[in-house]
């Protein structure tokens, strides 16, 4: 099973309620891959970073 996470998963991003579901669903794969281990059905998380973009310099400075 593989998640898609985010870099805004990841502390000092200031956007809440995305970091808090994108957390979660780090939280929720780490927890799966320590119970399904047994099974050998492997679990995943991604989470992707930013493109260097000139939009994306405020969310980049925190």
């Amino acid at each position: 099973m593989l998640s898609i996470s985010g870099r805004v998963g990841i502390p000092g991003i200031p956007q809440a309620s995305y970091a808090a579901s994108k957390t979660g669903l780090s939280g929720l794969s780490t927890e799966l891959a320590v119970q399904w281990a047994r099974r050998s059905i492997r679990v995943d998380t991604v989470a992707p970073g930013f493109f260097r973009r000139r939009d994306h310099r405020p969310a980049l400075r925190g």
